[in-house]
């Protein structure tokens, strides 16, 4: 029995109710659905921060495994831009995996570093992604660099590849 069924109960039925679940009767459903409606009206305040872009850190130099401490600052790097560029970052450790140009499947760990904004923080912030993942490529001697965006504009998640000396290429 949900929450929305007790609360159209009367005192004595809501009692009858938590003592057959063994449960102590609520003191105030009045106080709950008080709060409820505080909460519908309140909640969220603002538009929130819809879109996103996420870096993908890679483990690898071409297609050997980097030690933990190269690994860990390559991720520490993403952060910082991310952070100075959109103010914030979330980081998930995870794995993937890739077709190298010999055709042989690579697993590596990976880390995802993803930022949230709104409309205004993005235009600000992205002038500066393509250069950072072109020169990360470069330096971590990759292939090409995944990031991932997302907007009320692309709702659904697109995932790119910086390759050299071309222009960011969509995957799918």
């Amino acid at each position: 029995m949900g929450y929305k069924s007790v609360k159209n109960m009367s005192r004595k039925q809501q009692k009858a109710v938590f003592a057959k679940m063994g449960d102590a009767p609520r003191t105030s459903f009045k106080a709950e659905s008080n709060r409820e409606k505080i909460m519908e009206k309140e909640f969220p305040k603002e538009a929130g921060l819809n879109y996103s872009a996420a870096i993908f850190v890679p483990s690898t130099r071409k297609d050997k495994p980097i030690t933990e401490k190269e690994f860990t600052k390559r991720i520490k790097e993403t952060k910082s831009f991310l952070n100075t560029n959109f103010k914030g970052s979330t980081t998930v450790r995870s794995v993937g995996s890739f077709t190298d140009e010999k055709g042989s499947l690579i697993n590596e760990n990976v880390a995802i570093v993803t930022a949230h904004t709104n409309k205004k923080g993005y235009s600000i912030g992205s002038k500066n992604i393509k250069s950072f993942l072109e020169d990360k490529k470069k330096a971590w001697t990759q292939e090409s660099m995944g990031f991932a965006f997302e907007s009320p504009e692309k709702p659904s998640k697109s995932f790119y590849f910086v390759k050299p000396k071309k222009k960011i290429k969509k995957s799918f």
